[in-house]
């Protein structure tokens, strides 16, 4: 696979070319804004990851990674050219080189999970029936993000999705928990100060 950066005849506008084994080619010019909502066509780079058998030192983890014997060829991370759901915030998405929060698809049969929204196939451009996983929310590069296919609009949707991130995320649950148990006890705490105490 390889990646190439072009300029047009004008020299104004860039456009990134992405090409996959297929040959088939992805583009976005650079000064095309990026939107919460939008799937886009994007490309995750392959990851190797240590054999998580036993703990690795910090400091030895580029001796793991170099070596063949303690290193995988492939994470549960989802890879290659895919489709992507925007979620970050669109003053982030369209920072010069900025980096930009996304929810891949698979067209893979998954086991269910409640960190799974599932779609049919022509539903907001999508080619094939899809699950979007939010347990694989990533972070990436706003120049391995492509053409646009879609938008979801459906507010339904976008709540099954905030749903699934939240499960995911954890943090929500964690909150409420903590809530309700101070609430048990009768005590206020300060939202202002609790990063002090």
């Amino acid at each position: 696979m390889t990646e190439q950066k072009i300029i047009d005849d004008n020299a104004i506008t860039k456009a990134y070319f992405i090409y996959n084994t297929e040959k088939e080619v992805s583009f976005r010019y650079q000064n095309t804004k990026i939107r919460c909502g939008e799937i886009r066509m994007a490309y995750l780079p392959e990851v190797e990851v240590p054999d998580c058998d036993e703990l690795i030192p910090l400091g030895q983890i580029g001796k793991y990674m170099s070596n063949p014997l303690t290193r995988k060829k492939r994470s549960h991370k989802q890879q290659n050219i895919r489709p992507v759901l925007i979620v970050s915030n669109n003053a982030n998405n369209n920072a010069p080189e900025g980096n930009i929060h996304i929810i891949p698809f698979t067209s893979k049969e998954k086991k269910y999970l409640p960190t799974h929204t599932y779609f049919k196939a022509g539903q907001f451009g999508l080619k094939e029936d899809s699950i979007l996983l939010a347990e694989c929310e990533d972070l990436i590069p706003s120049c391995y993000i492509y053409d646009k296919i879609g938008y979801i609009d459906d507010v339904d949707i976008l709540d099954r999705i905030q749903y699934t991130m939240d499960v995911q995320n954890g943090i929500k649950s964690m909150i409420t928990k903590i809530k309700s148990e101070r609430n048990k006890n009768g005590l206020k705490k300060d939202i202002r100060r609790v990063c002090y105490n």
